[in-house]
């Protein structure tokens, strides 16, 4: 049994929010998105099949990941990234947005950070 999660896309601007004005670009926003850098894995790697790819849209401004999970043989599908060390002592917080679409099933949605 699958649950589709097509168009199930991921808008996750990372920023760092300093205390001043300045805010520190860790990937997305309106600079776009590392592309080389994001990586797609899935519960083959375990025997599973589900699946799961990442685009780039509108100039490289959207990430969007979608696949299909299916949940015999693992069931998670997730597309992520290193970010490289970061001193953050000087910044209040770290925004993150995300937006699904289009989902559908009872298969759960993750952030993990």
């Amino acid at each position: 049994m699958g649950f589709p999660s097509s168009g199930g896309a991921i808008l996750a601007t990372l920023f760092a929010t300093v205390v001043s004005a300045r805010d520190l670009r860790l990937d997305g926003g309106a600079v776009g998105w590392d592309r080389n850098k994001w990586r797609v894995t899935t519960d083959r790697v375990m025997g599973g099949r589900s699946t799961g790819q990442v685009i780039f849209e509108d100039n490289g401004a959207t990430m969007k990941f979608f696949g299909n999970l299916n949940v015999v043989g693992g069931g998670f599908a997730y597309v992520g990234r290193d970010i490289p060390r970061v001193n953050l002592s000087s910044y209040a917080g770290i925004v993150v947005e995300v937006e699904t679409i289009a989902f559908s099933g009872d298969a759960p949605f993750g952030l993990d950070l």
